[in-house]
């Protein structure tokens, strides 16, 4: 019997290398994990968010299911805030969540998730906003003067009234997804006539960033670290499902 045979009061065994268990690799962790069934609570851990304006309200979810989904009001007055974590600082992570904009065509940009101040004071600055155009629109940043920044935005308007399913992977390549559809716009024209690239080369994270996130609304102009003031309040937008996972 050779030194790789092995018997236990059995049959002979082979335990050469050909058999040796290999660890699987290392899976994703959900880090936060918001389901909108009438609560902002976190089913994971303990990152609730709260209220802020106290005219959130809950309607029916992607699968029809009654509160199953947290809706901004139409009168702009509220949003959902999310208190900064240590847990959030992930050099590699995924953003996926459900959304529908059961509005007409949008007059502005309209915010849907945000972890973002004014200026460059830190690295990771993040949002989602659907677009004055109605296209999918993402961006992050990274400590630096001027401002180095990426953005990823949809080809295509997005069709209102329907729910979508958004996918974003940064950290090594930074991709969005749209209904199982990679975003492959190139350009996209911000509100201000500034002419944005969608196809720049990104491969850090939102690690670094001290910022609450914000849901239903972009914080773009706020102080650092505040998450205050808002602009582009989402009212008419709502979400069904948040997850914010850690990527090995």
């Amino acid at each position: 019997m050779t030194d790789a045979m092995v018997s236990v009061d059995g049959p002979l065994v082979d335990m050469s290398a050909s058999d040796t268990i290999v660890d699987a690799p290392p899976s994703p962790r959900v880090v936060a994990h918001y389901l909108f069934h009438d609560v902002l609570t976190d089913s994971e851990n303990e990152h609730d968010a709260t209220n802020v304006g106290a005219e959130l309200s809950y309607v029916n979810g992607r699968n029809g299911e009654t509160d199953h989904a947290l809706r901004f009001p139409t009168n702009l007055s509220s949003h959902a805030r999310i208190p900064d974590s240590p847990a959030f600082d992930l050099p590699k992570g995924e953003i996926e969540l459900w959304f529908r904009y059961d509005n007409s065509v949008p007059e502005g940009d309209l915010g849907i998730i945000s972890r973002d101040a004014n200026g460059s004071e830190t690295n990771g600055h993040f949002n989602v906003r659907l677009g004055h155009d109605q296209r999918l629109v993402m961006r992050i940043q990274k400590l630096s003067n001027p401002t180095i920044e990426a953005y990823r935005c949809t080809a295509a308007t997005i069709s209102l009234n329907v729910w979508h399913h958004v996918v974003i992977t940064f950290g090594g390549t930074l991709t969005m997804q749209v209904d199982g559809v990679l975003a492959a716009g190139t350009t996209w024209t911000d509100q201000s006539a500034v002419v944005r690239d969608c196809t720049v080369a990104w491969t850090t994270g939102i690690d670094g960033n001290d910022n609450p996130w914000i849901l239903g609304a972009l914080s773009v102009t706020s102080t650092e670290g505040s998450g205050t003031p808002v602009v582009a309040v989402a009212g008419g937008v709502q979400i069904d499902e948040l997850l914010i996972r850690s990527l090995p």
